[in-house]
């Protein structure tokens, strides 16, 4: 099945957790190459893997959220500090998910995290760095990486000594450069939820075991983005063998823990990977916890109430999130730790199937957005003061500021008679209209706790349509095969801090997340451009093009997104938004009520 999703593997698997993690950024192994690149591109890599103080720093105070949150646990959040010092080993880390419904990245790469982020691994990987929560390209499999000035081949050093997990199939055998080969070529396959990012290779050669060479079909500063950054991760080849070409019910990698069970709808199981290669950054061996239980908990009272009864470690609240009002509720728990998530730049909205009647008149999808009371949306759906706007892109990236109504264009503005107008003159009787085919929407969304309230804002304004709300594992086959027929939700979230990512994901005509199924020459040749420049001025034009491209088309109607915190136990160590995690970040966290004080 292809599902998928590089913005909405955050997004529905909880936006707090994938900006969240990690006691610094893994090994310290030797600085990655700085390549030397044209003048008119930026550089592609970093200088190194993110180092960690040697003096943790001090808990620092969670900002309040731009809507205002006045006079509650808030305002008074900390953030725990790094610990490094005293660490434990041992334990067992509880950490459910709302996901759990599939193993094979290269068929959907959101309903594996995160029962298999810590099995496998990439050749480079996404962390942020010191306060700065946007994430830096840090070297994962490959200890370095280099670019030609042309920008048409990167060359990939891996590490040497990696070996797969000590199960079979791979019974602890080296990894080695055709296993990082064989993984990109199953995600060149049309079928692969990755298509539209390795389309563009041209070729892939291994001149040595411990060497991957890629080419390029156009010039691109941006391959590393592209390429194993965010869940394509490197799969081993007979366990794709075993299973017939695909992986349902087992996952053998090189990353810190060996997968014992799993069950879609039920979680799964793992143990401390005893031969891992990864150290901490003052060479403790990782991971430190001896096992790592996922549970599914789909409902987010249930969740709440695991949680505060001390049965996981963090809450798997749906809508990014346990919400403020859960949060306040919990604030006298004993060591309760407050983490503020990155909602606020994050986006949520429904788009057209524009490639159909009646979504390729844009009166009909101004009519949707005129439909919608969007400060009414948000104070009923969410709540007041919670929420804040969202649109094509993370404005305050862009733009430098948060977002405001205005922002999102003039057809944004609720405005009931000229929905009722535009309908009319797109041939609508009386200007009402019936959506043929239900919005799906996932329970994990704004809409889908919460259906009969949405349903109403539009009904009062002559516009029905049905609204039906799944679980997790029902929904991404759904939406992520492009099922939709009629309108279907759109996401993004800041995973990756750069315009050429958030413009391939949502208007490259090959990428799954092109929802509206938009294939406009002039957007076209402004993806092309975007690939190769660095100059700011020119990428914030770019990013004002798209952004007056998708909000004066109405191809979406944007709705406000949650601002979310996150609880974690008092147990956990390691685990702070400001640090963000890369793909393995479970490996970093320690207990402080762990048995041992060694491997």
């Amino acid at each position: 099945m292809r599902q998928v999703s590089r913005v909405l593997a955050f997004w529905i698997a909880l936006l707090a957790i994938t900006a969240t993690v990690s006691c610094g950024g893994g090994d310290e192994s030797a600085p990655t190459s700085i390549p030397t690149v044209t003048s008119s591109a930026p550089s592609p890599t970093t200088a190194a893997a993110p180092a960690v103080a040697s003096t943790p720093p001090a808990g620092i105070p969670i900002t309040p959220a731009p809507s205002g949150i006045g006079g509650t646990v808030l305002e008074k959040a900390i953030l725990p500090p790094i610990e490094l010092d005293n660490i434990r080993y041992g334990g067992t880390l509880v950490w459910p998910t709302v996901s759990s419904n599939a193993l094979d990245p290269k068929l959907n790469n959101s309903g594996i995290w995160p029962d298999v982020r810590s099995v496998y691994e990439s050749l480079v990987e996404y962390q942020s760095t010191g306060e700065n929560p946007y994430m830096q390209l840090v070297p994962k499999l490959a200890e370095s990486w280099s670019v030609s000035s042309d920008l048409m081949t990167y060359t990939f050093k891996l590490r040497k000594g990696i070996r797969w997990q000590n199960v079979a199939p791979a019974n602890g055998r080296e990894f080695v450069a055709s296993d990082a080969v064989f993984s990109m070529n199953r995600y060149r396959e049309k079928d692969a939820v990755a298509y539209s990012f390795y389309e563009q290779i041209a070729s892939i050669e291994t001149p040595d075991k411990y060497t991957v060479v890629v080419k390029v079909k156009e010039p691109t500063a941006y391959l590393l983005q592209d390429l194993f950054a965010n869940l394509d991760y490197v799969v081993l080849p007979e366990l794709v063998a075993e299973g017939n070409g695909t992986l349902t019910s087992k996952a053998v990698g090189t990353g810190p823990y060996i997968m014992k069970r799993f069950a879609i709808r039920q979680g799964s199981s793992h143990v401390r990977n005893p031969d891992y290669w990864g150290k901490d950054a003052k060479g403790n061996p990782l991971p430190y916890t001896d096992a790592l239980e996922v549970p599914y908990i789909a409902d987010n009272g249930t969740a709440i109430a695991a949680f505060r009864a001390g049965q996981v470690d963090f809450t798997a609240g749906t809508g990014g999130g346990p919400g403020t009002d859960n949060i306040i509720a919990l604030s006298k728990t004993t060591g309760l730790r407050v983490y503020k998530t990155g909602a606020p730049i994050g986006g949520q909205g429904f788009t057209f199937r524009t490639d159909k009647a009646p979504w390729n008149d844009i009166r009909v999808r101004k009519a949707f957005n005129h439909a919608i009371d969007k400060q009414k949306f948000g104070d009923t759906v969410i709540g007041p003061g919670r929420w804040i706007h969202s649109g094509p892109l993370p404005f305050s990236l862009f733009f430098g500021r948060d977002e405001q109504l205005s922002d999102l264009g003039p057809y944004a503005k609720y405005d009931p008679a000229e929905t009722k107008r535009l309908l009319i003159e797109a041939g609508f009787k009386d200007g009402k209209f019936k959506v043929p085919t239900p919005l799906a929407a996932s329970q994990s969304s704004s809409y889908g706790p919460r259906t009969a309230t949405f349903q109403a804002l539009y009904k009062e304004n002559g516009i029905e349509f049905d609204l039906q709300s799944m679980d997790m594992a029902t929904y991404n086959p759904f939406y992520f095969n492009r099922a939709l027929q009629d309108i279907g939700l759109t996401h993004h979230i800041l995973a990756q801090a750069n315009l050429n990512w958030f413009a391939q994901v949502k208007w490259n005509p090959n990428s799954v997340q092109n929802t509206a199924i938009i294939n406009d020459p002039e957007v076209n040749r402004i993806l092309k451009e975007i690939k190769i420049t660095s100059d700011p001025v020119k990428m914030k034009e770019y990013a004002r093009f798209l952004w007056d491209f998708d909000t004066l088309g109405s191809y979406t109607v944007w709705t406000p997104v949650e601002n979310s915190y996150a609880l974690s136990s008092a147990r956990i160590r390691n685990w702070t938004y400001r640090l963000g995690g890369g793909q393995g970040f479970f490996m970093f966290m320690w207990l402080g009520d762990a048995p041992r004080t060694s491997p």
